[in-house]
């Protein structure tokens, strides 16, 4: 009886409380960054628009029509794909985990813009070694020659630890 009792009030969740509830989870499994990242992503964008529904009768439809309304608030398509992205995530988990009265992800066929490419226009390497010699006696140097022989991005690097340098082997872990 309280199997069926849990099972009928996970049944009438809304998006809200399931991603307030997921968001605890990932608190535990992502570094504090990522989670401050995810966290602010459903508190800005997915509960105000997506929360009221009810989690296990969410439809691509109604996925495709926030997206719809998000773009022609002005908001990028980058930034409508980092919420597709936790909310596919969100959903993913649930279906995993076998509760929430979710079977099918309806993530998976909603229609979201695709980000525009941008032109990338690398440096030549007259201009890598004029940076270079420019930063090279200031606090930047390391981030900078890091960033220009690795590729890494802006948050990347700001996000970099220790431990995931290895300098015996010459690697960096992301």
């Amino acid at each position: 009886q309280r199997e069926e009792e849990t099972r009928k009030a996970q049944e009438r969740t809304t998006v809200a409380d399931y991603l307030n509830h997921w968001l605890t989870e990932v608190k535990l499994e992502r570094r504090s960054n990522t989670y401050d990242n995810y966290e602010r992503m459903v508190r800005v964008h997915l509960i105000p628009r997506l929360g009221h529904f009810y989690f296990n009768e969410l439809t691509s439809g109604d996925i495709t029509a926030t997206w719809s309304a998000m773009l022609e608030e002005g908001y990028s398509p980058s930034v409508i794909e980092h919420c597709h992205a936790r909310l596919t995530t969100a959903y993913t988990v649930a279906i995993d985990k076998g509760t929430w009265g979710v079977t099918i992800n309806p993530t998976l066929k909603a229609v979201r813009p695709k980000p525009e490419k941008e032109e990338v226009n690398p440096l030549s390497s007259e201009s890598v070694e004029l940076l270079l010699d420019t930063v090279k006696d200031t606090d930047y140097f390391s981030v900078i020659h890091t960033a220009l022989h690795t590729g890494m991005r802006r948050n990347e690097l700001l996000a970099l630890r220790w431990s995931d340098i290895d300098l015996a082997m010459g690697t960096i872990s992301v």
